[in-house]
């Protein structure tokens, strides 16, 4: 594996870790309103307190119209959506969703993450399937890709010299 290689994959496991990391933590005081990482958090801990007693629950048995990851306990449902897509993206709920009735599809972004967590499934396999990568857990995420916006750059900027 050439250090190129080696240095993508180590990033996109070292995301996945943050992450990971981020969703284990028990949630911090909510910081200042104003940006999306805030009102996340603050949207994120109001869902919470109405879940309280179910958070182990399956996330379909507790919240509606549920159709990703439906089977993973509601508290960290909650977790990848507060410290993995919302963080991915830059983004609060309301990119997908609308307050008070989260289970409206009324939002196309909704449906948009929904398509792009197929993909990422879809990537995760076909990464799996390259040997020379040398890693039987190869990873990619939302993060992977977007950088905390919205919209993936297509531009990495100059060469570093």
């Amino acid at each position: 594996m050439t250090p190129t290689h080696k240095a993508a994959v180590a990033l996109c496991l070292g995301s996945l870790a943050l992450a990971a990391a981020a969703s284990a933590q028990a949630p911090a005081a909510t910081p200042a309103a104003g940006d999306p990482a805030a009102e996340a958090q603050r949207m994120a801990n109001e869902v919470r307190a109405s879940i309280a007693g179910k958070e182990q629950a399956l996330a379909k048995d507790v919240f509606k119209n549920v159709m990703i990851f439906p089977d993973m306990p509601a508290d960290r449902f909650l977790r990848v959506m507060e410290n993995g897509w919302s963080r991915a993206l830059g983004v609060d709920c309301t990119h997908c969703h609308v307050p008070g009735n989260w289970a409206s599809d009324e939002k196309r972004a909704k449906e948009v993450a929904r398509g792009m967590t197929k993909l990422v499934a879809t990537i995760r396999t076909q990464l799996k399937a390259i040997e020379a990568l040398g890693d039987e857990n190869p990873n990619v995420n939302c993060t992977t890709c977007h950088r905390g916006q919205v919209k993936p750059s297509g531009n990495l900027g100059p060469p570093r010299s």
